[in-house]
């Protein structure tokens, strides 16, 4: 049994997500209720760490890109939360291009055409998302992909 507070998820059957919640949540950026491998770890650990992850290549921190990979993967919102936490916490341009390549790119493959204007509206005032949307490969197949490749294109040359 996992639990997490980014999200967290009925370990039982029996519990409904309401219960779940009432039970275990206590971070800001929770929306639904998904129990995760890092017993007692804020999101604030699951940034340090992941990042951490990156730098050192220790297996012992490879639970938090593995965190990071299935939270993109079952809810946009919470994802996009932890994107943009990510993205606060890099300090070099390596760092944007490790969080663009993984958690950027794929939270815009699973939802760049439902959550377009979440993304259109960030990239106004968010340098660091600006600069990840430089890097990312863009996927060609969402209704969306022409903008998408115009707003990177746009932001390219700006930098």
């Amino acid at each position: 049994m996992w639990r997490f507070q980014l999200i967290v998820k009925p370990a039982k059957a029996s519990k409904t997500s309401k219960e779940c919640l009432a039970e275990h949540a206590t971070a800001t950026i929770i929306k639904k209720c998904h129990v995760l491998r890092a017993p007692s770890m804020s999101a604030n650990d699951v940034v340090e760490t992941y990042l951490k992850f990156h730098r050192e290549q220790l297996d012992s921190d490879f639970w938090a890109w593995e965190e990071v990979d299935e939270l993109v993967r079952v809810d946009p919102d919470s994802s996009w939360d932890l994107i943009l936490a990510l993205l606060s916490q890099t300090e070099t341009m390596e760092q944007i291009a490790y969080v663009a390549a993984g958690p950027v790119e794929d939270w815009i493959n699973h939802y760049g055409d439902s959550h377009l204007q979440l993304l259109k509206n960030e990239l106004l005032s968010n340098s660091k998302l600006q600069t990840a949307i430089t890097v990312v490969n863009l996927p060609r197949n969402l209704q969306s992909s022409t903008e998408l490749i115009a707003l990177r294109e746009l932001y390219r040359q700006t930098r």
